[in-house]
């Protein structure tokens, strides 16, 4: 697990072992990207990669030749690159504190892509959007259950509303509608750490022609 590690290297770092809080910490960056994963490509299996699916769906990448941002190396890849590169340069020195920091930016940026994927098939499995099917709703209710606690820490009637739109066990699927479950979500940023437009808008054309943001 990627938390996991880099969380790790902050206790060997304030344990005084340096090397291992290095080791550690390089674990951290490992688990993030894997070892099947290219620079900027949608070819891993793990949190990069999925960074990079959705950065696609949401205009979220840094943007290549062509001008628009729906291709290139996700932003949120980018910057947990960045993060994870000054970390292991203060640990080095055994600054634990400056690393800490890095630890709790990398925990934001991850953040992103799970709610990113949340929005995507909420919208899809929306009778009045998507209108997708049990493959949808499956999808959708994964991604939810993965940012549920922060949620919950965040508003709890938000979580609610997540749970009754979207578990796979409901008479029928997101029945507020597409646009005020999102604006629920969307509620949560500030407590999040994230903004609307860290998140982005839904510009994936394969979706569907005018998918709201």
């Amino acid at each position: 697990d990627a938390l996991h590690e880099y969380e790790a290297a902050i206790v060997d770092c304030e344990a005084g072992d340096t090397y291992g809080a290095q080791h550690a910490w390089d674990e951290g960056w490992a688990f993030y990207a894997g070892s099947m994963q290219s620079a900027g490509a949608t070819d891993g299996n793990l949190l990069y990669y999925l960074a990079q699916k959705r950065c696609e769906n949401y205009g979220t990448c840094t943007g290549d030749s062509d001008g628009s941002y729906e291709s290139g190396t996700a932003k949120v890849n980018e910057l947990i690159l960045e993060y994870s590169t000054a970390g292991l340069t203060a640990l080095a020195t055994d600054d634990c504190t400056t690393t800490t920091d890095y630890v709790d930016k990398i925990k934001v940026q991850m953040k992103i892509p799970l709610i990113q994927g949340t929005l995507r098939y909420l919208y899809k499995s929306d009778p009045s959007g998507g209108a997708g099917g049990s493959k949808e709703i499956a999808e959708g209710w994964a991604f939810a259950f993965g940012i549920l606690p922060l949620l919950d820490n965040a508003d709890p009637t938000v979580a609610a509303t997540v749970v009754s739109n979207m578990k796979t066990t409901a008479s029928s699927p997101v029945t507020d509608g597409y646009v005020a479950v999102k604006t629920a979500i969307e509620s949560t940023h500030d407590a999040l750490g994230v903004t609307c437009a860290d998140i982005g808008g839904l510009v994936d054309s394969s979706d569907s022609s005018g998918v709201p943001p």
